[in-house]
């Protein structure tokens, strides 16, 4: 007990005389460390950021930050609702989650239903 106190006390930042001491803890070599600002650190969330970014963000003018929300919740609407991914089989996630598809639309009769203040048009059944 008293090697582990003059070890602590021996790696103290602390100049001589100073009444602090520096806890040192060992973590385990199995623990999950997480790198801060590291892209790989959390590849789902930053593909997701990505998309929102290339998708969207990169195409819009936002003014304050109750119009970048409300913006947001408009492109989060239309990515669940109405965007197809590549990932779920060309389903939305609303539509791989058990809604309702949407009608075909038919060639010769069709509408466009505009997304986002009109930033994204998808095709549908007028």
């Amino acid at each position: 007990m008293t090697s582990q106190r003059a070890a602590a006390s021996s790696s103290s930042p602390s100049s001589p005389g100073d009444s602090r001491h520096v806890a040192r803890v060992r973590v385990p070599t199995r623990a999950w460390l997480d790198v801060p600002y590291a892209p790989v650190s959390h590849p789902f969330v930053e593909r997701l950021i990505g998309t929102i970014r290339r998708e969207y963000l990169d195409r819009v003018f936002f003014w304050n930050a109750v119009d970048l929300a409300q913006k947001l919740e408009a492109f989060r609407d239309y990515y669940n609702d109405h965007r197809v991914h590549r990932a779920l089989a060309g389903l939305t996630p609303a539509q791989f989650a058990g809604a309702l598809s949407p009608a075909p639309a038919a060639l010769d009769h069709y509408g466009w239903q505009r997304h986002c203040r009109g930033l994204f048009e998808l095709p549908i059944a007028a």
